[in-house]
C-alpha cells in the first residue's frame, strides 16, 4: 500500500529523514522508461530524496550500470527462451555482476545455490520449485521494485493458419498461411 508516513519513518530509522540525493540512469531510447524516471523523481522528492535524472546513449548506458556507477536504474528484461533459468540466472545469481545482466549486485547465497540447482536440474517440477523458492528471497528482500509487466497480445483472423503466439511477442512466420 501508498503509506507516505510508513516511508518518512523508515527514512528517519535509516537516519535520513533530512533527505540525501541519487542518480536514477536511463536509457534515452524508450521514452516511456523515461517517462517512469520522472514519476519517480516527483515522488520521491516528496520525501526529500532528491532524484538526479541521467538519460544517457543506450551504449554508454548499459556500461555505466555494468559498472555500478548509478545508485538506480530503469531497465527491462525479456525471457526469449521462455524458461526460468534465463528470467532469473543472469539478473540474480551473484556470478553475473554487471554485464551479464545482475546490475543491481545483488548477493545471497540461498538463492545462487536455487538457481544452479535449478539449472542443473531436468526434473520440471523440481526446478519449478527451485525457481519458486528463489523468488520468494528476491521479493523479501527487494534488489528490484518491479514496476511494470506487460502484456502481449496477438490477434489474427480464422482466416490465418499455422501462427503461434510467442510469449515475447516476436512474431515467427515461417509456416504461416492467409486463406482467401
Amino acid at each position: 500500500d501508498y503509506d507516505l508516513d510508513k516511508a518518512k519513518a523508515l527514512l528517519d530509522e535509516a537516519g535520513v529523514a533530512d533527505g540525501f540525493s541519487l542518480n536514477l540512469y536511463v536509457g534515452d531510447n524508450n521514452p516511456q522508461r523515461i517517462q517512469i524516471a520522472q514519476i519517480l523523481k516527483e515522488e520521491l522528492g516528496g520525501l526529500n530524496i532528491d532524484v538526479n535524472i541521467k538519460q544517457m546513449e543506450w551504449g554508454a548506458y548499459l556500461d555505466a550500470t555494468a559498472d555500478g556507477e548509478h545508485d538506480m536504474y530503469i531497465l527491462g528484461w525479456t525471457t526469449v527462451t521462455t524458461d526460468g533459468d534465463y528470467g532469473l540466472f543472469p539478473l540474480f545469481h551473484s556470478s553475473q555482476f554487471g554485464a551479464p545482466g545482475n546490475r543491481s549486485f545483488y548477493a545471497n547465497d540461498a538463492v545462487d545455490k536455487l538457481l544452479l540447482d535449478a539449472r542443473n536440474s531436468s526434473d520440471q517440477d523440481l526446478r519449478e520449485d527451485y525457481y519458486k523458492e528463489a523468488q520468494e528471497y528476491i521479493n523479501d528482500e527487494a534488489p528490484w521494485l518491479f514496476l511494470q509487466d506487460g502484456e502481449n497480445l496477438t490477434a489474427t483472423s480464422d482466416k490465418v493458419n499455422g501462427f503461434k503466439h510467442h510469449p515475447t511477442a516476436t512474431h515467427f512466420l515461417s509456416g504461416v498461411s492467409v486463406e482467401d
